[in-house]
């Protein structure tokens, strides 16, 4: 038995909970998102056309057979199968001439991204034939394979979408197609925005172009619906487990974990019918018809299956909280922050009270967990969770669709203060005066376990985003934005 609950409470709990996994096991189990982290019906590979370029001859050796070279390379290659599971490789063969580079170019034409690996020199005539195409393009070039590297600073200057690779380790193709894998994803992508008023379409509009992600606007009244049509019994069973499994249950009855998992099951059964992977709902707390739900710990729940809640209708952070999740197979959730600045000691204090159990992805440590209620309205059922002291992270939030703000950072502390939204975590930044000296585009950013800071330049590359890293870089808004952020707290209640 937990704290905070009489004995009465936890076994009718219990009781409760075990009527509803006998009778609703399977469903809870179809609610989870699929094996893998991506739901079923995008599960989907990254399609990757790979090309080997160059012939006999020159440099780096007149007497090297460029398929014995291909043969090795294969080698290398075959021994990262398992990195590679979700991603399916095109053969786009072996180009030494425009013949080959004709057949190549038609097999490549519908690939998420291209991977190009010379094998000798002078063959940029070829390189820029497949840049032709638009797709955004690796080249893979070992030591000993040519001289070509060097034009790649200036192609990139030109806009083309082409990242070097000048590395003897194979394991840095992992990293490198992670941005592929995102492209691929993200061009899938569908959030569900539930708002008071009108769509917001030209913002969508604008989403849609640069990502190929859609943003669809629905009614409350179908969240409403949903919830209604829950299954209690299975909800039960669910809010057993939740509250076993807690540390300490603090604030919630057990109607209001209850009507937690009931709002889960909601919003899980309509992104299964929607065909969607993340869902925002705007005034989230305590929405008309919903029982004095609380989405918070549905929104933990969906972030730990490497699908996506958002609260507070904020469209930014959920198109920036898809770009980073697919960025990496582990589908690493994304926490949502109201960052607070401490320049005594250089360091940026996030909390929220929506944080996933597993930080590093869906199959990583699962962290231990409070269960309490939601801060602000002291209400609903909402997890207190402890990250690990010592892992890096990124912060980051998208600016319109042509901006992404990013900065590494250190979980250096946990704090413990009965202050602010529940999960909270201290993190070492660069230089947190300068953060907060060139702080924009409103109070929220979202941070995920590791430094993302190359992958997200790459990416940036590939989809014409600029990257600013804050706390480093001058951040220059329109004089719409500082508008908006000089009144974005001048009506709050007091």
């Amino acid at each position: 038995m937990k704290e905070g609950m009489t004995r009465r409470e936890f076994l009718g709990v219990t009781a409760a909970g075990a009527i509803g996994l006998a009778a609703g096991g399977k469903l809870i189990g179809n609610a989870m998102a699929s094996q893998g982290g991506v739901p079923h019906w995008t599960a989907s590979k990254t399609r990757v056309g790979k090309v080997y370029i160059g012939g006999r001859g020159g440099w780096p050796s007149p007497t090297i057979d460029p398929k014995d070279d291909m043969k090795w390379i294969e080698g290398e290659l075959a021994k990262l199968k398992a990195q590679f599971a979700d991603i399916e490789f095109v053969d786009g063969g072996h180009v030494m001439n425009a013949d080959d580079m004709a057949a190549a170019k038609q097999k490549l034409r519908d690939v998420d991204g291209i991977l190009i690996i010379p094998l000798s020199m002078f063959i940029m005539g070829h390189v820029k034939d497949i840049l032709s195409l638009n797709i955004p393009t690796v080249f893979f070039t070992l030591p000993y394979m040519g001289h070509d590297w060097i034009t790649f600073a200036a192609l990139q200057k030109q806009g083309k979408k082409v990242e070097l690779l000048a590395t003897s380790d194979f394991n840095d193709l992992v990293r490198a197609m992670r941005p592929f894998r995102a492209i691929h994803h993200l061009k899938q992508a569908k959030i569900l925005d539930f708002r008071n008023g009108g769509p917001l379409t030209e913002y969508a509009e604008g989403i849609k172009n640069r990502f190929g992600t859609e943003i669809k606007f629905l009614p409350r009244k179908r969240l409403v619906e949903a919830y209604k049509a829950a299954d209690e019994k299975v909800a039960a069973a669910d809010a057993e487990r939740w509250m076993k499994e807690a540390e300490q249950v603090v604030e919630p009855t057990k109607d209001d974990v209850l009507r937690g998992c009931r709002t889960y099951l909601a919003m899980r059964k309509i992104l299964e019918e929607e065909k969607a992977h993340l869902i925002t709902i705007q005034y989230c707390m305590g929405i008309p018809g919903l029982d004095a739900a609380y989405p918070c710990l549905g929104f933990s729940r969906l972030n730990g299956e490497g699908l996506g809640g958002i609260c507070e209708g904020d469209l930014s952070c959920s198109v920036a909280y898809l770009v980073f999740q697919y960025l990496t197979p582990e589908r690493k959730p994304g926490f949502v922050t109201d960052p607070i600045i401490d320049t005594s000691n250089n360091t940026v204090i996030h909390a929220h009270c929506t944080s996933a159990l597993k930080l590093d992805g869906i199959n990583g440590e699962q962290r231990p967990y409070l269960l309490r209620c939601q801060r602000e309205g002291q209400r609903g059922a909402c997890l207190q969770v402890k990250p690990r002291v010592g892992k890096q992270v990124t912060m980051a939030q998208l600016v319109e669709n042509h901006t992404m703000l990013a900065s590494p950072g250190e979980i250096v502390e946990i704090p413990d203060v009965d202050r602010a939204c529940r999960t909270k975590f201290t993190t070492k930044v660069k230089d947190a005066r300068k953060m907060a000296d060139n702080w924009h585009y409103g109070l929220h950013r979202v941070v995920f376990c590791d430094n993302y800071m190359d992958d997200i330049r790459r990416l940036s590359r590939f989809l014409g985003l600029k990257v600013l890293e804050e706390g480093v870089d001058e951040i220059h808004p329109t004089e719409e934005w500082i508008e908006r952020d000089t009144n974005i707290y001048a009506s709050y209640p007091i």
